[in-house]
C-alpha cells in the first residue's frame, strides 16, 4: 500500500514535470522562434491555439496551487481599536487588506473599513475593529499576529499593466497613442506604480510575497522569452496562497465579496461596492501647470484599447513569461475561489449572492450625489457648489430620518467610523437626503476626497479617492 502511494505521488511529480517542460518549449516559445526572440509568433494562425494552450495549463497549475478558505471566527480578527497601541511594533493585527495598486484597491480598502466600522457597532465595541489597508506590500505583513486576517482580490495581469498605463496618461491621452510610451510604463518595474518586478514574475506576486525572492529568479532580460525555474516559481506562488485567509479575483468581484462576507460571518451591506473609477463616466481632474495644480477639467475615465504595436508586445513570448508567475497567481486564486465556494455550499451562495446584488441595486437607487462633472463631462462647478449649499440645509430640515444632528456633527461622527483619519482638516462638501440615508461628502488637502452613504448610525457604502 505505502509503495502504491509513493508510485502515485512519483507518477504525479513526472506529470507536472512534463507539464512544465511542454509550458517552456510550446507556451513560452510558440512557433519555433528562438529563446530570445522579443516579439510575437510569427504564425498568427498558431495564434489561437498558443492561447487555448496557455489557458489549460493556467487552469491545470491554478488548480494544483489552490486551496479553499475556511470559515473564521470574528474573534479572530475584530480586535478592538481602543487596544491597537498593544499591538508589537512590526507585527499588525486585526483586518489586514493588501492594497495591490490598479486591482480595485480604492474601493477594496473602502470596504475593509466599513466591515471594521459596522461590525464593531453591531458587537458594542466602544471603536472599531483595528483595520490595516495602507499602500504597503505583503513584505510588511511577514510577522502578522495570530489575531489577524489578511485577504487581497488580484486582477488579470494584462488588464491590470493596461490599467496602469491608462491611469499614467489620464490626463493626457494621446500619450496613449505612442508605444514607447505606453511600453515604457508597463516595464517600469516601480514597487507601487510599476508595470512588472524585477525579475519576480509579476507585479502583483510580488507585491503580495510574505517573503520576497530574489531579483531575476523568474525571469531575465537576456533571455526575455524564457522563464526561470518555472517549479520554484509555482512553490512561491502557492506559499503566497497559503500565507493568506482570503484571495479573490477583481473580474469575478461580486463572488468574490459574497465569499469574504460569508467567511468572515458579515451583513449584506458590509461588502457593498461601488467602484470609484467606472469606465463610460467623467471624473474631476486638477491639471497640473509648473508643477502646481492651476485648472479643473472633466476627463473621461475610459477602458484603453491598446494600438497594434502594443497588442503585439502584449502577445509576446516575453510578456508571457515576465508576467507568468501574475498568470498562474490569478489563476491560483479564481481556482481558489471556486473551492472556497464549495467548502461554504453553493446553495447558500447562491442566495448569498442574489440578496447581495439586490441590496446594492436599491443603494445605487437610493444615492444619486450630484459632482462638479456631468454626465456628458460638462463642468458644472457652481451648479455643484449652488446644489451643495440647498442640500446642507436639507440635510438639517431632514435628518430627522436618520439623527437629529447638525451635519458637521454627522461629518464629526462619520470621520469617527473611520471614514478618513485626517479629522481635523475636512470639511463637508456636500451632503444629501435621498429617502432613508444621508450621503456626505468630504474635502481634504491634497484634493483627497471621501465620501459616506449613511443609513441610521451605519455606514452602508463609501467611496475615497486620492488623486
Amino acid at each position: 500500500m505505502i509503495r502504491c502511494k509513493e508510485c502515485i505521488r512519483t507518477t504525479a511529480a513526472c506529470i507536472l514535470a512534463i507539464s512544465l517542460v511542454f509550458s517552456n518549449i510550446f507556451l513560452s516559445n510558440p512557433g519555433g522562434s528562438s529563446s530570445g526572440s522579443n516579439g510575437p509568433s510569427t504564425t498568427m494562425e498558431k495564434v489561437p491555439a498558443i492561447v487555448q494552450m496557455r489557458q489549460q495549463h493556467l487552469e491545470h497549475v491554478g488548480m494544483d496551487l489552490s486551496r479553499s478558505f475556511p470559515e473564521v471566527s470574528y474573534k479572530k480578527w475584530c480586535i478592538d481599536a481602543s487596544l491597537k497601541y498593544e499591538q508589537n511594533k512590526g507585527e499588525p493585527m486585526g483586518l489586514c487588506y493588501l492594497k495591490i495598486p490598479r486591482a480595485a484597491s480604492t474601493t477594496l480598502a473602502g470596504i475593509n473599513k466599513r466591515i471594521a466600522v459596522n461590525f464593531a457597532k453591531r458587537h458594542n465595541f466602544t471603536q472599531s475593529c483595528i483595520r490595516h489597508d495602507g499602500n504597503v506590500p505583503g513584505f510588511y505583513y511577514r510577522r502578522r499576529d495570530p489575531l489577524s486576517f489578511l485577504w487581497t482580490l488580484v486582477r488579470d495581469p494584462l488588464s491590470r499593466s493596461l490599467s496602469r498605463a491608462a491611469s499614467q496618461f489620464a490626463t493626457t491621452p494621446d500619450m496613449l497613442a505612442d508605444p514607447g510610451s505606453v511600453m515604457s510604463v508597463m516595464q517600469n518595474k516601480d514597487l507601487h506604480y510599476g508595470g512588472t518586478s524585477e525579475g519576480r514574475g509579476g507585479f502583483q506576486l510580488q507585491y503580495a510575497m510574505i517573503q520576497v525572492s530574489d531579483e531575476s529568479s523568474a525571469w531575465h532580460p537576456s533571455q526575455p522569452a524564457n522563464i526561470i525555474d518555472p517549479l520554484g516559481l509555482q512553490e512561491r506562488v502557492k506559499r503566497v496562497v497559503e500565507s493568506y485567509d482570503f484571495i479573490g479575483t477583481v473580474e469575478r468581484m461580486d463572488e468574490s465579496l459574497v465569499a469574504l462576507q460569508l467567511v468572515l460571518g458579515l451583513d449584506t451591506t458590509d461588502i457593498i461596492a461601488f467602484s470609484s473609477k467606472i469606465s463610460g463616466i467623467y471624473g474631476f481632474r486638477k491639471k497640473q501647470q509648473n508643477g502646481r495644480r492651476k485648472s479643473a477639467a472633466c476627463v473621461k475615465i475610459q477602458s484603453y484599447q491598446p494600438i497594434p504595436a502594443v497588442e503585439n508586445f502584449t502577445k509576446s513570448d516575453s510578456f508571457w513569461a515576465e508576467h507568468y508567475g501574475d498568470y498562474i497567481f490569478h489563476a491560483a486564486a479564481n481556482a481558489s475561489l471556486e473551492k472556497t465556494i464549495d467548502r461554504l455550499g453553493r446553495e447558500i451562495f447562491a442566495k448569498a449572492l442574489v440578496e447581495y446584488r439586490k441590496a446594492r441595486a436599491r443603494t445605487m437607487k437610493q444615492c444619486s450625489p450630484v459632482f462638479p462633472c456631468s454626465s456628458d463631462g460638462v463642468l458644472q462647478i457652481e451648479e455643484s457648489n449652488s446644489s451643495a449649499t440647498h442640500l446642507k440645509k436639507v440635510a438639517v430640515s431632514d435628518v430627522s430620518m436618520t439623527s437629529s444632528r447638525h451635519p458637521r456633527e454627522l461629518q464629526r461622527r462619520t470621520e469617527h467610523h473611520g471614514v478618513y483619519t485626517r479629522t481635523s482638516t475636512m470639511r463637508v462638501e456636500w451632503a444629501h437626503v435621498r429617502q432613508s440615508a444621508i450621503i456626505l461628502s468630504f474635502q481634504g488637502p491634497g484634493a483627497t476626497k471621501a465620501s459616506v452613504v449613511l443609513s441610521g448610525e451605519m455606514m452602508i457604502a463609501t467611496s475615497d479617492k486620492r488623486r
